[in-house]
């Protein structure tokens, strides 16, 4: 029997509704600069080159907090750019096949009890060789779990606080 972060699971997703507009949610995601503001668990965001927007293959440099763990760099690429939503692949120590992730954040617009909102998914796909020392046995996959869940809640609080005051992230 599998769980979210059982080894043989390879996925972790998690999902939040969002009483804010798509596009809301959107400009809070992609609004690196503020995340030190409000976001615990993924604490910096900022391309590799110097520029305003990011565009696919654009590399990241990304800070990760996660509960009860150590502050984590890493600069995955950028797979995944468009309406709805971000994603990025990266590799531990830029080597494909050691240790793999790749890092989905995907909007939808969703209707709860007749509120329309934003549903946001964050989901990661792991592989490579060190994928069931790292997640089952440091309890790396417990903690990446509690990560997603404390960013959702945050991009929900984040959004919503942005929707109420016009829509502006800046």
């Amino acid at each position: 029997m599998s769980n979210p972060t059982h080894p043989s699971a390879r996925v972790i997703e998690t999902s939040i509704h969002i009483s804010a507009p798509l596009s809301t949610v959107r400009s809070v995601l992609l609004d690196f600069a503020s995340y030190p503001s409000w976001s615990s668990f993924i604490t910096s965001i900022a391309p590799v080159a110097s520029k305003d927007n990011v565009s696919i293959d654009d590399s990241l440099r990304v800070t990760l907090n996660p509960p009860g763990g150590s502050p984590m760099n890493m600069t995955p690429k950028v797979v995944h750019l468009d309406d709805t939503g971000l994603g990025w692949q990266g590799h531990l120590a830029n080597i494909s096949g050691l240790f793999d992730g790749k890092h989905l954040f995907l909007l939808s617009e969703e209707d709860v009890d007749g509120k329309k909102g934003t549903k946001l998914v964050q989901r990661e796909e792991f592989g490579g060789v060190l994928y069931t020392p790292l997640m089952s046995w440091l309890g790396f996959g417990d903690k990446t779990k509690k990560g997603f869940e404390a960013f959702d809640a945050s991009v929900k609080k984040r959004a919503e606080q942005v929707a109420m005051e016009g829509g502006n992230t800046q």
